[in-house]
């Protein structure tokens, strides 16, 4: 399935404590300059990494700091989702794979990034 990622807007979510370093690079080495990636400030380490990445590869980014109450507001500025996850945590799988089968997420892409590797799941409904 293509990964193509150019001309999107990308919100990256990560598990609490999740800062793989190999699979953010493999994510990183998938866009362009034109993608725009969207992070939240809640996990220090993946954040600290995103930024530090997005200024390697000159990718935009914007932030969402810790004020919470517009959070969907923020999220609605996206077409693709990239969750960063190792698997292990069944909460986290949860929410994730409730995300993936919802018919209503305004997501046209759900893209989960573990060292397994990358998992894409198109939204047919969106046009």
């Amino acid at each position: 399935m293509d990964l193509s990622l150019n001309n999107r807007n990308i919100l990256c979510l990560a598990e609490t404590h999740y800062n793989s370093t190999v699979t953010l690079r493999n994510f990183f080495d998938r866009l362009d300059e034109s993608s725009t990636l969207f992070l939240l400030s809640s996990n220090k380490i993946f954040f600290d990494r995103v930024v530090q990445m997005s200024e390697l590869y000159n990718i935009d980014l914007i932030i969402k700091h810790p004020n919470y109450t517009d959070i969907e507001a923020f999220s609605q500025l996206c077409d693709v989702l990239a969750v960063f996850t190792n698997g292990k945590d069944a909460e986290s799988n949860n929410i994730i794979y409730n995300i993936i089968n919802s018919n209503d997420t305004q997501y046209e892409r759900i893209i989960v990034c573990s060292d397994e590797g990358v998992e894409v799941h198109e939204n047919n409904s969106c046009g």
